[in-house]
């Protein structure tokens, strides 16, 4: 099952020093085995305004066009709209999904 949970991940950069934190495997040289998972800037005088990333997606279901979508952006240091008001979030909204309870 590790093909459809597992890829091969995207290099990048970084060192215990840098943004980009990461960690390296002391026995295979610049092999980085941990990385930040999560990044946010927020902006208190406009909460919309604010940036959010991951490593992974916006799916957590294997196959869905969105499991791995923020992969590359991530790798490239780059950052999705973290929004936060109704009309900002309706506006970008591609689909709803309603749950009623019985």
């Amino acid at each position: 099952m590790a093909w459809i949970f597992n890829t091969t991940p995207p290099e990048t950069g970084g060192d215990a020093f840098t943004v980009n934190n990461g960690a390296f495997d002391p026995e295979l040289p610049f092999r980085q085995v941990l990385v930040d998972s999560y990044r946010q800037i927020l902006d208190p005088a406009d909460w919309d305004r604010s940036l959010v990333m991951h490593t992974t997606g916006q799916s957590g279901q294997p196959f869905h066009r969105h499991y791995r979508d923020f992969t590359p952006l991530w790798a490239r240091g780059e950052y999705v709209p973290l929004l936060f008001s109704r009309e900002r979030i309706d506006e970008a909204a591609v689909g709803r999904l309603t749950l009623l309870p019985r």
